[in-house]
């Protein structure tokens, strides 16, 4: 255990200019500095906190207060918005996983989001395509809430046979 000094308090100097979103989705979470910018919000700042969430925060409290308030703008982008008040947040991330050795009679992006869901949220759902080259595989982001590497096996099964298909996280993320 690591004891820390209850005196620490990070990130003080937001409280009342900052507020927590959690985005609705991967793509709403790349796009958003844009997407604040083009509501008006240009002079916002975005951490990433991991996961979905980010800190966004401002030099000033009105337009913080403002954001918040005018919920028609941001709930396009996120799935919430609250004031900065020091809280904590659960621990999540997202990986990167491969899927690999799904039978080729069973290659679909439902087989791909399926097995991905076992292991955590699927954000970034399978995008395979039956004109692919590559068939022996699938990547897939999910939203996972350890730090543990992804690195397992699952048992498909599908008119009374089984086959085994592996997950990996990807390394290069």
């Amino acid at each position: 255990m690591v004891v820390i000094d209850p005196s620490t308090f990070s990130l003080s100097s937001f409280i009342g200019k900052a507020a927590i979103g959690r985005a609705l989705g991967l793509n709403d979470l790349r796009i958003l500095k844009s997407s604040l910018s083009a509501a008006g919000f240009e002079d916002a700042s975005i951490q990433y906190l991991g996961g979905l969430s980010v800190l966004i925060s401002f030099k000033d409290g009105d337009s913080v207060k403002s954001l918040i308030d005018d919920k028609d703008i941001w709930k396009i982008w996120l799935f919430s918005l609250n004031p900065w008040i020091s809280q904590p947040l659960p621990y999540e991330r997202i990986a990167w996983i491969n899927i690999l050795g799904v039978p080729p009679h069973l290659v679909s992006r439902g087989v791909f989001d399926t097995i991905g869901n076992r292991y955590g949220k699927v954000i970034q759902p399978s995008q395979f395509l039956d004109s692919d080259g590559d068939l022996t595989y699938d990547r897939l982001g999910i939203l996972v809430n350890t730090g543990n590497r992804i690195n397992g096996a699952v048992t498909l099964s599908w008119q009374d046979k089984r086959y085994k298909v592996w997950v990996m996280e990807d390394n290069d993320q």
